[in-house]
């Protein structure tokens, strides 16, 4: 497992060597390409469409917090049990962040994308069905499968899709997170 992390896992030295120097040259002519130019609509519709994603995706995390106080008295909870509750969406967003969000290389990040959105809209909805604290945790969980893969793709899309000088791009990077206050901001006091 070691060998994966320092470089020796699947392909020889020279090999890994020889791909990372080949992509390393196409990603930095593809810089180079699209800092001469100024950013067309379709970028900022990607850029505007991740924003909106993880504004909806920090609401989401933040409604449990919010109603906790009533969920907890609907189900006579106690503090151990509203914390696991609580906790199984961050849980879901982090399996989805590691496991889920990495498949985006071999399947691309739309496709991935779409389908988070599918898994974590989904899950929503069905958490308005759950009939115990058991079966809302799992959707808690299976929400935050979805918002963990869409969190992760879209900073990089985001990134990707910016273009310009490198202040410009680092000012356009930083847009798309600052969505989560945005979402926290939009949810019910």
């Amino acid at each position: 497992m070691l060998a994966i992390f320092v470089g020796g896992g699947g392909r020889n030295s020279n090999e890994e060597t020889k791909h990372m120097t080949s992509t390393a040259t196409i990603n930095a002519s593809l810089a180079h390409t699209m800092d001469g130019k100024s950013m067309t609509f379709f970028q900022w519709r990607a850029i505007g469409l991740c924003f909106l994603i993880n504004m909806l995706d920090s609401f989401d995390a933040m409604v449990m917090a919010f109603t906790a106080a009533s969920v907890s008295a609907h189900w006579s909870l106690t503090g151990a049990q509203l914390g696991y509750l609580l906790s199984a969406g961050l849980v879901g967003m982090t399996v989805g962040s590691l496991f889920i969000a990495p498949w985006a290389d071999r399947i691309g990040r739309r496709p991935l994308v779409l389908l988070c959105i599918v898994v974590a809209g989904l899950g929503r909805i069905a958490s308005d069905y759950a009939r115990t604290p058991t079966h809302l945790g799992l959707l808690r969980f299976v929400t935050g499968l979805g918002i963990g893969g869409i969190l992760a793709s879209s900073y990089v899309i985001d990134g990707e899709y910016a273009s310009a000088g490198a202040y410009e791009r680092s000012s356009r990077v930083g847009f798309v997170p600052a969505c989560d206050e945005a979402g926290i901001n939009c949810a019910p006091n």
